[in-house]
């Protein structure tokens, strides 16, 4: 069972990884960039204080946690015990594979950190702001996020699943967390402080624009501009 799925997951990886241009090559790279995302995490804080800066505090020791609990179950624990090789690790898949920039990454790649890490931050987030739009477009985010891992030749499939799976958990346990928190009252943060539509739309609209800027960014570097 567990050969028929890495076949499966292979053929997937390959089909998928085979489709690249110079364009995606940089879009790609960028958009796996940890650096990239840097401006919408400080917007989204900034958001935060401007709402309630006790609520602030609060969000943002729990999304700490969230991504420390997802990174180090998927890098620390389920990649060691796991040892499945990434295939750019793989050598049957030499002659097929495309990387950028020749990177690889380490030996192992199961689970995913930047599907754990992506979803984990966002799901967290999509439960604390309860907007549609918001919801919508932060899952496209993480789903791109996450396809550019595949992209770039260092995750399969099965990888980026596994990953999502356990980044959605992280965000499940503290936004449980979150809630006890606010129903003890811890500081002072009243239960019923719902997100006004200007707080998420603006963080929505960071999201979009964040990525605009990648694309318009990988359009320069493909131009040479």
């Amino acid at each position: 069972m567990i050969e028929l799925l890495n076949y499966y997951d292979t053929q997937i990886f390959t089909f998928f990884n085979s489709f690249h241009n110079l364009f995606f090559d940089y879009f790609m790279w960028m958009i796996s960039g940890k650096s990239t995302w840097y401006p919408l995490y400080g917007v989204l804080i900034a958001i935060l204080f401007f709402k309630n800066w006790k609520q602030a505090i609060l969000i943002i020791i729990l999304t700490t946690l969230c991504i420390t609990i997802a990174d180090q179950t998927s890098s620390t624990i389920i990649k060691e015990i796991v040892e499945r090789f990434r295939p750019s690790h793989n050598i049957a898949l030499e002659s097929t594979i495309h990387l950028v920039n020749d990177y690889r990454g380490g030996p192992f790649g199961f689970v995913s950190s930047h599907a754990a890490n992506t979803f984990a931050f966002i799901t967290l987030f999509t439960l604390v702001f309860k907007n549609k739009y918001f919801t919508i477009i932060g899952i496209i985010w993480a789903v791109l996020v996450s396809y550019s891992r595949l992209y770039l030749g260092v995750h399969y499939p099965g990888d980026l699943i596994g990953g999502t799976i356990i980044g959605i958990c992280s965000a499940l346990f503290c936004y449980y967390l979150y809630q006890q928190a606010r129903r003890i009252k811890i500081l002072e943060i009243p239960i019923q402080t719902p997100f006004k539509h200007i707080y998420v739309n603006g963080a929505t609209i960071a999201i979009i624009v964040n990525i605009l800027l990648v694309t318009i960014s990988s359009i320069f570097m493909f131009y040479g501009i």
